[in-house]
This record gives structure tokens, sequence and C-alpha cells, in this order.
């Protein structure tokens, strides 16, 4: 319970920081679940950022953020703990956390823009498969059919984070 608590406040708190209070994090699920994809959801939506303006800054950091939150969160999580209805389902959400924490590795990695943006595919389709899992409001998926791929936002405008400048809106919103 004092883990939970902790991480609530954490994500709060960060929401905050950001601007952008994580609508979505409580869904049907499970607190814990919704709670710990949050956690993980603002690191990669600060990378998502950084490479639609074709940056490279905060990369490594968020990069860093984003495997020790899945790491933790994936060592930790129980069918009875995430509220979920099957342990089928804590299995999956197991492996796209461990997915995401690998991805992530390279992620931080990555010191040209084109690896990162391959890292970061890597670590969308986890994270995509882990969103799946919620109910209710959650981050849109969007598919550039140019790059053929897809990525999560929150934000109702378009922003391609695998073209960047060179095709800011290219993509089309596939699952709200």
């Amino acid at each position: 319970m004092r883990i939970s608590k902790l991480l609530f406040l954490t994500v709060f708190v960060t929401a905050l920081l950001v601007g952008v209070a994580p609508t979505y994090a409580h869904t049907g699920h499970g607190h814990d679940t919704d709670l710990a994809f949050a956690s993980v959801f603002h690191h990669y939506r600060a990378v998502w950022k950084v490479l639609t303006a074709d940056g490279l800054d905060g990369v490594t950091e968020h990069a860093e953020g984003m495997r020790e939150a899945a790491d933790a969160i994936a060592a930790e999580l129980s069918a009875e703990r995430a509220g979920l209805v099957s342990d089928a389902d804590t299995a999956a959400a197991e492996g796209f956390f461990g997915a995401v924490a690998r991805a992530a590795i390279d992620l931080g990695a990555a010191n040209d823009l084109a690896t990162a943006r391959e890292a970061f595919y890597a670590a969308s389709k986890p994270m995509i498969r882990l969103s799946e899992l919620l109910e209710g409001e959650r981050p849109k998926v969007i598919y550039c059919p140019m790059a053929k791929k897809s990525w999560l936002q929150i934000e109702d405008e378009v922003a391609n984070p695998y073209y960047g400048r060179m095709m800011p809106k290219c993509g089309d919103v596939v699952d709200e």
C-alpha cells in the first residue's frame, strides 16, 4: 500500500510539472497498473516530444527513467496488486514492461537521431500493447504510413517522432 501511494504521488507531481494530467491513469484493469503505465508514459512522452523536434537533448535521461520504472514495475507486478482479472494479463503486462525496459537501454545509448528513432519504435510496440490493457481513456495510437510505424500520444494534433520537422503531421489516429 505504501508503494502504491508513493507511486501515485510521484506520477501526480510529475504530471503537474510537465503540465499534463494523466487523464487515462485510472481505468478498469487496476489502479496500480494504470499508475505504472503513467509513470513509464511520462518518460516515453518526453522522448516523443524531443524526437518530434529532431533533437536528442534529454533522451538519455528519459530513457533511463523509462528503464528504471519499467524494470521496477515488472519485478513487482502481481494480479492481486494490479487488480487484473487473470494471471495471463499479469504475465502479458510483465512481458511488455520488460520489453519497454530493454528498448529503453538502446534508446539511452543512441548517439544519433536515426538510432534513437528506431529504439523509440522498439519501445512503442510494447507501450501500445500495454495501453491495450487499459480501459477507459488512454493515449491515442498514431500510425505513420510513410515510416510504417506507430506511437502513442495524448495530444489531439499529430506530431510525428519518426520524421520530425520534415513531416510533422504525417500520421493517422488508428485507436483512441
